[in-house]
């Protein structure tokens, strides 16, 4: 999670996202919804 947050803070643009209850699995519900809300918004662009 440091290196994400280093990015985020080098990066203006990137988007920090922290799911509390997920680990990297896709297959977890915080991720999943994480994923999908993400490219519903880049889907909008």
């Amino acid at each position: 999670m440091v290196t994400a947050w280093e990015l985020h803070q080098s990066w203006a643009e990137a988007e920090f996202i922290v799911v509390p209850d997920a680990g990297h699995s896709i297959a977890e519900p915080g991720i999943r919804n994480a994923l999908i809300e993400a490219s519903d918004r880049f889907a909008r662009l």
